[in-house]
């Protein structure tokens, strides 16, 4: 069947270039992304799955919503049971390049979450929980659940499945602030041939979900060149590279925040144009409740603005002449509305 003009509508995530993303926000002193941000966050769930008797309490939040269409099944010989919160999400170059799941919180969704680790390979587990690292310490968040860590300490292993699937960490990097394991998952009598490797970054400097932290463009660097050794390793071995999987305690609000943005600047990178507000939009289609705070909106339009001026796409004196020229607002949007324009970005 052929596309239709809204299929192609809906499909096309270009945009417009970094000067006319940065003059549509200036000119309207910042509300043009209030306007962008109302468009998309009305969209009806379709969520028979998460409301299924049997998969309420695998869900950490009453009121996050898993679509049907996008979530990710558990299929193995490891249990009949196929439910974990998570979605897939299309990447800027593959798809279903991701995987957005909740963080586990006991030890029913623990033993899922390896399931669906063993069963989906990603390459990378980036995971945005502060969980105190090695020290075991939890934190709290509002709703009284308790962000635990979810992978064994350095040379230990976690046993689940009744013993039949083995999570282990040979190797870890402890950094202050990002902290790096090496995470092997194998079945009880499985060859060395037979063991799945990857690696798990705990980003510990995004505690809570109202602010998303300055650090992002350094942490989703970092995250590049992790997925570049995975892709090399991938070729070697004549495998295929899994998809990135992002954790956070809902799965919603940091991951689609990070994922959101990863897809806006590698579209930046490679064809000089943003597509936020249409990225957003695919982002909440494929992931119920992703960037529903404004602040994580505001936010990402800042972020590209900063990340279009340190790889030179824009001035700085290109920011000051558009602060001047829209009367104030630059990258940061300020609330309200203008019924005068709708952009299309």
């Amino acid at each position: 069947m052929a596309a239709t003009p809204e299929d192609k509508k809906k499909h096309d995530l270009s945009g417009p270039a970094p000067e006319e993303f940065l003059q549509q926000i200036v000119d309207s002193k910042g509300k043009a992304v209030m306007e962008w941000y109302n468009d998309f966050i009305k969209e009806p769930p379709s969520v028979d799955a998460f409301l299924d008797d049997n998969n309420v309490a695998k869900n950490r939040h009453a009121n996050i919503l898993l679509y049907d269409h996008s979530r990710v099944l558990v299929e193995d010989d490891f249990a009949d049971d196929d439910y974990y919160h998570a979605s897939w999400l299309d990447s800027y170059t593959k798809k279903n390049g991701y995987i957005l799941a909740q963080a586990p919180f006991d030890t029913q969704t623990t033993q899922d979450f390896w399931r669906m680790v063993y069963s989906h390979r990603p390459c990378i587990i980036l995971v945005l929980v502060d969980t105190g690292g090695d020290k075991d310490k939890q934190k709290k968040q509002s709703n009284g659940t308790v962000d635990e860590r979810f992978w064994p300490k350095k040379d230990d292993k976690m046993k689940l499945c009744d013993g039949r699937l083995i999570v282990s960490v040979p190797e870890a990097d402890q950094d202050l602030e990002t902290r790096r394991y090496t995470i092997q998952v194998k079945e009880k009598k499985a060859k060395a041939a037979d063991i799945f490797k990857t690696t798990l970054i705990n980003f510990r400097k995004w505690p809570t979900d109202s602010k998303v932290p300055d650090a992002l463009l350094e942490l989703r660097a970092h995250v590049l060149v992790q997925q570049a050794r995975a892709e090399k390793e991938a070729l070697k071995k004549k495998e295929i590279c899994g998809p990135v999987m992002v954790v956070c305690p809902s799965g919603v609000h940091r991951a689609g925040t990070f994922c959101a943005l990863d897809i806006v600047l590698s579209r930046l990178s490679e064809k000089k144009l943003v597509g936020l507000r249409t990225t957003v939009e695919m982002v909440r289609r494929h992931r119920y409740g992703a960037v529903i705070h404004y602040d994580h909106y505001q936010a990402l339009g800042n972020l590209v603005v900063k990340s279009a001026i340190s790889s030179g796409l824009i001035s700085p004196d290109q920011l000051f002449d558009a602060k001047n020229a829209g009367g104030g607002g630059g990258g940061e949007a300020e609330g309200g509305g203008d019924d005068e324009k709708k952009e299309k970005e």
